[in-house]
């Protein structure tokens, strides 16, 4: 489906610079200018910030298929984009120009997203595994079994993956051999990607803990406990770390790296899965309030928040991503929103799919998992002009009304099932009716 800017959105560029910008080119990016984003959250410190020079344009660049989508999100380097689907495999795609170059099928669901390091490819599967692929082939190089599922992303650095399971521990393997190096075991499943900063992974757990292992051993430095399972992907960023709190947490956690002692904590309205953004003094996150929050990163006082007109009840999981001044997140109900990352205000907005999996930003493009497809936007985008005789407004209004409809039908069919299963017999009845039948 097209996309379409929401009218009396004007694009517009922030030419405020951002301070304290960590790039993408941090240790274990394949590209040194930092004009990539190789891994979930951009760098080791997941700090989901890119730098480039905005691409100014009229229309999407490309979308290509990926067979069933998911919430795998895009890593872009040596040109390439990859990601994983639900249709179990990962997918290789020429970054100019959307060309499938590889596609490699694992056994299981993939909504892992890849890390690309020194050529390779890293990415986890539901079937338990985390795979080492060819980045130019495709090719299988090691797989690594772990005993459950590894929705986790890995963090690749200095010859090292650190990556989390269901089977409730953080795996650090050989980059080269895939052998495993350590594993550390918390009280409930790893889906956090780890972030690697000064000799330390930071990652959270469904035992509702945040914690801080050494890198080199995997020995415990410090745990943090929230109320909720932790799936948020922490970010560092001076000397702190930002995370979310999972269902049934609403917090937004600000700990000291260090010791792991809490500076503050943010309240909304809903738990938080998205990985927070940190830039500029400025902390970005989603919540499944429905709303993209900007704290400030040192007091954690609220500075704006932004709720799409459309987004009305459905959750923000999606993870920020900043660059130029720019903040791009995407939502479940159909939207990719650009937003002035000072002020909030909407740059544009366009939609036609669902955007769980979170934005990846290079070479002045977004890239984005909507549906079934991958997309690729310019980063300051424009609406195709509509054919004559088109009231883009009278658009809006139907794509709404045919959403409310849907929702409608939808609670009357679960209202009815509902009632249904309550007038059903229960298994004892059956299996009396079925004696009395046979004898």
């Amino acid at each position: 489906m097209p996309f379409l800017v929401v009218p009396g959105t004007k694009p517009g560029f922030l030419h405020a610079p951002l301070a304290s910008i960590c790039p993408a080119g941090a240790a274990g990016s394949s590209d040194p200018t930092g004009d990539e984003w190789p891994m979930f959250r951009g760098q080791l410190n997941h700090t989901g910030v890119a730098t480039t020079t905005p691409v100014n344009a009229t229309g999407i660049t490309w979308s290509s298929r990926i067979g069933d989508g998911g919430d795998s999100s895009p890593a872009v380097a040596l040109g390439r984009v990859y990601v994983g689907s639900s249709d179990s495999n990962v997918y290789c795609f020429n970054a100019t120009t959307g060309t499938l170059e590889w596609n490699y099928t694992t056994g299981g669901y993939v909504d892992s997203s890849p890390a690309i390091a020194g050529g390779l490819v890293y990415v986890g599967s539901w079937d338990n595994k985390t795979y080492c692929l060819n980045a130019t082939t495709g090719t299988r190089v090691w797989v690594y079994t772990t005993s459950s599922i590894v929705q986790s992303s890995p963090a690749v650095e200095d010859g090292r993956v650190y990556v989390g399971s269901w089977d409730n521990k953080t795996y650090c393997l050989n980059a080269t051999t895939g052998v495993q190096v350590w594993n550390y075991t918390t009280h409930g499943g790893v889906t956090s990607s780890p972030a690697v900063n000064g000799g330390f992974v930071y990652v959270g757990s469904y035992d509702d803990n945040v914690y801080c292992l050494n890198a080199t051993t995997g020995k415990r430095v410090w745990n943090y406990v929230t109320i909720g399972g932790v799936h948020s992907s922490p970010a560092v960023a001076g000397g702190r770390i930002y995370v979310g709190g999972g269902y049934p947490d609403k917090w937004m956690y600000c700990l000291n790296a260090t010791s792991g002692t809490k500076i503050w904590i943010y309240p909304t309205n809903g738990y938080i899965d998205s990985s927070p953004a940190v830039a500029g003094g400025l902390v970005y996150v989603g919540s499944n309030d429905g709303k993209v929050y900007c704290l400030n990163a040192t007091t954690g006082q609220q500075v704006w928040s932004y709720s799409a007109k459309n987004n009305i009840g459905v959750g923000v999981e999606s993870s920020p991503a900043i660059a130029s001044g720019f903040a791009y997140v995407g939502t479940g109900d159909g939207m990719i929103s650009c937003l002035n990352a000072t002020t909030g205000a909407l740059v544009w907005n366009a939609f036609g799919a669902s955007f769980d999996s979170s934005p990846a930003i290079e070479g002045g493009h977004v890239y984005m998992v909507g549906g079934a497809s991958v997309y690729c936007l310019p980063m300051i985008y424009h609406a195709p002009p509509l054919p004559p005789g088109i009231n883009p407004v009278i658009i809006v209004m139907s794509i709404i009304c045919v959403t409310a409809i849907a929702i409608i039908v939808g609670l009357y069919a679960s209202r009815y099932d509902a009632r249904r299963q309550r007038n059903l017999p229960s298994n004892d009845a059956i299996r009396k009716a079925d004696d009395l039948r046979s004898s």
